[in-house]
């Protein structure tokens, strides 16, 4: 199931899982980019991931915090994840950062990854196909929340001036260069976007989206 979440649905499916399930067995990856190597900066999204992470161990979630990872850190704790929560009723992922669709599949950018084109967004990337995979292992119940753009203004490749300029056009900055495409997970997993098909997620211009 995908779904487009908004801060009171969303918060009622927090509280439903969470009681649904007794804490030991509930566990998070919470990921917040904001400082990106090569990609306009982000303001909001480490203040949103830190702002989860405390709101999911409020309601009982063993959470792993982590902010600004590269390539081969975010990687890892995939790795990581996916090996805890064969042991876990419910597990969830959540991101904040740059994303973009790419051939009709998601990717999520780490903060070290230099992309110009689409070939880069592919090899330097994570995919929503490695988040399910990480989450895929848990007995009860899946969650994937991406807060990411989901517009696709590049084409077959990325302009990095086009993002930069983009920028300077809003009063805010949005979450990606390109967006994100529909999902289609199996039965028992849930993946929640932050904007609709074809929109752009703003980074907010306070201390949160």
């Amino acid at each position: 199931m995908s779904f487009l979440f908004k801060p009171l649905i969303f918060t009622a499916c927090l509280l439903l899982a969470a009681g649904a399930q007794a804490a030991t067995d509930r566990i998070a990856l919470v990921i917040g980019v904001a400082d990106y190597q090569y990609l306009p900066p982000l303001e909001n999204t480490r203040n949103d991931a830190v702002a989860m992470a405390d709101t999911l161990e409020g309601i009982g979630f063993d959470v792993s915090l982590a902010l600004d990872p590269g390539t081969s850190e975010m990687e890892q704790l995939l790795d990581d994840f996916a090996f805890r929560s064969e042991v876990a009723d419910l597990a969830l992922v959540y991101f904040a950062g740059h994303g973009i669709e790419v051939q009709g599949e998601n990717f999520l950018i780490p903060a070290d990854a230099k992309v110009a084109s689409n070939r880069d967004v592919q090899r330097q990337s994570l995919s929503l196909k490695q988040l399910l995979g990480a989450v895929d292992r848990a007995r009860k119940m899946r969650i994937v929340i991406l807060d990411s753009c989901r517009d696709n203004p590049l084409g077959d490749s990325i302009a990095l001036e086009q993002s930069s300029e983009q920028t300077t056009q809003t009063t805010e900055t949005t979450r990606g260069g390109g967006g994100m495409a529909p999902a289609d997970p199996d039965r028992g997993t849930l993946v929640a976007f932050a904007a609709k098909d074809g929109q752009v997620a703003l980074d907010g211009s306070g201390s949160n989206s």
